[in-house]
């Protein structure tokens, strides 16, 4: 969950994710989605792999394109050349290269929020702020909704020390696990009670994560709940998937800690 809000994922489709795009002519949506799906085969015959989202996109695109036909029409394949394009370089963290993408897909899709929520979420790796604020606010404007697009708009506030704009953020947003985590993530220095409470909110969304079940338990300790703690390591062992070999003498002595009442020891371990 660290690495989720350390490192956002780059958005790479999805209507509450990557799912929007331009306008389009109606009588062109067959053959530029069949062009691009066909040079996207041959790039999976060379080895390139994309998700089923990227290439449902497609679909999305050609949706939102039929709305606005009469506007000037956009390449959909050229726009989602320049979506997987920008986001390789933004994994391989060549900045100045995703954003020149970016700024491409806006001018051939300026309805489409995933080109404004990539460019700004370019902008935050670089640690341009200003410039990231701006680009996310717009993709939210044109998709509200979107999980990702608030995660790194909060994740933007979070780092410019602006918490409670964070919050009113994530709040309105569908509570899935990493809105939930999120949101416990802004709880974690204020407020034990409160941190606690929004772990378990997560774990119902997604009981196999390991690490959320330990930040649980840590909690717990530090609220002084021993037998809460004591449950919640216990869930660790109990519930799969099992936890990395080496972390297991560290856990079975947490749990030993606990049932000998020696809290701070069971804090270290």
């Amino acid at each position: 969950p660290v690495a989720v809000l350390a490192n956002l994922i780059p958005l790479v489709s999805g209507a509450t994710a990557t799912k929007r795009g331009g306008s389009v002519d109606e009588g062109s949506q067959l053959s530029s989605a069949s062009a691009v799906a066909s040079r996207n085969a041959g790039d999976l015959r060379k080895g390139r792999q994309y998700s089923v989202k990227t290439f449902l996109s497609l679909v999305a695109l050609s949706v939102l394109a039929g709305s606005a036909c009469r506007e000037k029409p956009v390449d959909i394949g050229a726009v989602l050349t320049a979506r997987t394009v920008g986001l390789e370089h933004l994994q391989r963290g060549r900045l100045a290269d995703a954003e020149r993408e970016f700024r491409q897909m806006i001018a051939l899709a300026p309805r489409d929020p995933q080109g404004y929520a990539n460019l700004g979420l370019t902008y935050l790796r670089a640690g341009r702020y200003d410039d990231a604020e701006a680009g996310l606010q717009r993709a939210r404007q044109l998709d509200a909704a979107s999980p990702e697009i608030a995660l790194i708009l909060a994740r933007l506030y979070s780092l410019t020390g602006r918490d409670d704009e964070a919050r009113r953020v994530l709040v309105p947003i569908e509570p899935n696990a990493r809105v939930l985590y999120a949101l416990a993530e802004l709880e974690r220095t204020r407020n034990d009670s409160a941190y606690a409470a929004r772990l378990r909110a997560v774990l119902e969304k997604s009981p196999a994560n390991l690490a959320v079940r330990l930040k649980l338990a840590g909690a717990l300790l530090r609220l002084g709940q021993a037998d809460s703690a004591l449950a919640a390591l216990e869930d660790v062992r109990r519930v799969p998937p099992e936890p990395p070999r080496e972390a297991l003498p560290h856990l079975n002595a947490a749990i030993q800690a606990l049932r000998s009442g020696n809290m701070a020891e069971a804090r270290a371990a």
